[in-house]
């Protein structure tokens, strides 16, 4: 039986939610026992099952990220730049009230320069005056010898020296072992290394850092291993200088197409939850996109919603065509901004359209010719909070149940967007039985699209009558995308 939704007077609309809470009821099984889980006041994520008892009719997916109209918002348009513009860490700095950016112009693979946006959209290239570029200080470079590091800077507040208030972790190939070294700066321009010697060692390029980590009171760092087939490892260190043995944590499995491997992983904890946008290697076609995995401890990590891309190569004609690597997201207000580089040319030394033999030595620019048609630029993409992942359902009804949790509060925030259909709340107690007054007959229908919309139910009850104790939450959807839920006071 199919039925039509439309606005309703209040008693129309309690009786077609009392048809369709009857429609779910009808051979639901009995409630397992469960276990409480902990809520308390924040947001709850639907990209696991930590507090999803059961889903009916709904389906779980990826979101993918939406690229900025304006991208890319920063391309090569200096002499030194030459074809290249890569973000490798970018943040908003509240104490500037700007966003601060570190790329590498084209000129050295292994020099940085510096960039500053009022909105992340529009860059500036100040004149820094550090580094001589062809008899000029006039220029925007960064004198420090730094190998990949993407997402490697960190203002570290909680350093009391002002000396060393921003560090770099980045990689040096130039060792006696490949691995970690630390730079430190008063500000971000002006750096110096912190030892000759290396922190870590045993490592390829490609690491990230997370930064520090309230859970465990370390640093962390997500890093590859150096192995033939690409991998994600863990390390942690109390003051940055030390760091303990890595950990593998996260490598391509049987679910995997042949030739997957990882380039490595930014990590963004948020609602308790570590998340990670990781850069997937196809081998066999040359590219990287971005999927999404999770962890609830930063060591257990799982790929979200099927391992669709959440970043996606553009269209051939694109700046990021054929690669894109996706720095650590950036939380302002409801937005999260996710600046990444994308080239428009294979992940390989190709010329002429064949894979170049591999190279004995280290050649010259002038004499490696397919370097001078490919571009690398930054992009912008980003979405709402929390909506990296959706439980979604279509035309025909279908339910979300959770795991009973104490109740701490006296508002249900949801965000949603229902606006082509609607979201309905039932409040069950521990064993599934519908609260008198906040069943689905009762509840006002969520019918917009916002980060936080908040739940009412015609009966008149306040939900604070229900604080301490312990219920389940029945979201009854049709035509709608529920990504989170939270308790407030």
């Amino acid at each position: 039986m199919k039925l039509k939704t439309f606005p309703a007077p209040s008693s129309a609309r309690r009786t077609i939610a009392g048809l369709l809470a009857g429609l779910f009821l009808l051979g639901r099984p009995i409630v397992a026992d469960a276990e409480p889980v902990v809520v308390g006041r924040e947001a709850q994520m639907f990209i696991d099952d930590y507090v999803v008892q059961s889903m009916r009719g709904v389906t779980r997916r990826i979101q993918p990220l939406v690229k900025n109209a304006e991208n890319p918002v920063l391309r090569p348009e200096r002499p030194w730049e030459e074809n290249f513009a890569l973000p490798i860490s970018a943040f908003y700095d509240p104490d500037e009230q700007r966003y601060r950016m570190w790329y590498r112009p084209g000129h050295d693979k292994f020099r940085l320069a510096y960039a500053t946006s009022p909105d992340g959209i529009q860059w500036d290239r100040p004149n820094l005056g550090l580094e001589e570029y062809k008899g000029s200080r006039e220029n925007n470079i960064v004198p420090i010898y730094s190998g990949p590091a993407w997402g490697g800077v960190l203002k570290d507040v909680r350093d009391p020296d002002p000396a060393r208030r921003y560090k770099l972790l980045t990689y040096n190939r130039a060792s006696r072992s490949n691995g970690l070294y630390l730079f430190v700066s008063p500000d971000g321009l002006s750096w110096k290394p912190h030892s000759d010697l290396p922190l870590l060692e045993g490592l390829a390029d490609c690491h990230t850092l997370m930064g520090w980590d309230p859970k465990i009171s370390r640093y962390v760092a997500y890093v590859r291993p150096d192995k033939p087939i690409r991998t994600i490892a863990r390390t942690t260190s109390e003051d940055m200088v030390k760091w303990a043995p890595f950990e593998t944590v996260l490598e391509p499995d049987d679910d995997d197409p042949p030739g997957t491997q990882f380039y490595g992983m930014s990590v963004f904890p948020d609602r308790g939850v570590y998340l990670g946008l990781l850069w997937v290697y196809h081998a066999n076609v040359l590219s990287i996109d971005v999927q999404l995995a999770f962890s609830r401890d930063g060591v257990k990590w799982e790929r979200a919603a099927r391992r669709h891309p959440i970043l996606m190569f553009g269209l051939p004609d694109k700046f990021d065509s054929h690669l894109l690597i996706a720095m650590q997201p950036i939380l302002r207000g409801d937005e999260i901004k996710v600046f990444y580089l994308g080239y428009d040319a294979p992940h390989a030394v190709v010329y002429n359209n064949e894979a170049y033999p591999p190279l004995t030595k280290a050649l010259p620019r002038s004499e490696q010719p397919w370097l001078a048609n490919r571009h690398g630029c930054g992009g912008l993409a980003g979405c709402l909070r929390d909506r990296f992942v959706a439980v979604e359902a279509g035309a025909e009804e279908g339910e979300l149940l959770t795991k009973p949790f104490q109740f701490d509060g006296s508002v249900l925030n949801l965000n949603a967007d229902a606006t082509h259909g609607q979201i309905l709340v039932e409040v069950r107690d521990e064993n599934g039985k519908p609260i008198p007054g906040f069943s689905a007959t009762h509840a006002d229908p969520v019918r917009s699209d916002a980060v936080a919309i908040p739940v009412s139910w015609d009966s008149g009850t306040a939900l604070a009558s229900l604080k301490g104790h312990t219920v389940r939450l029945c979201f009854l959807m049709k035509d709608a995308k529920l990504f989170s839920f939270q308790v407030t006071p």
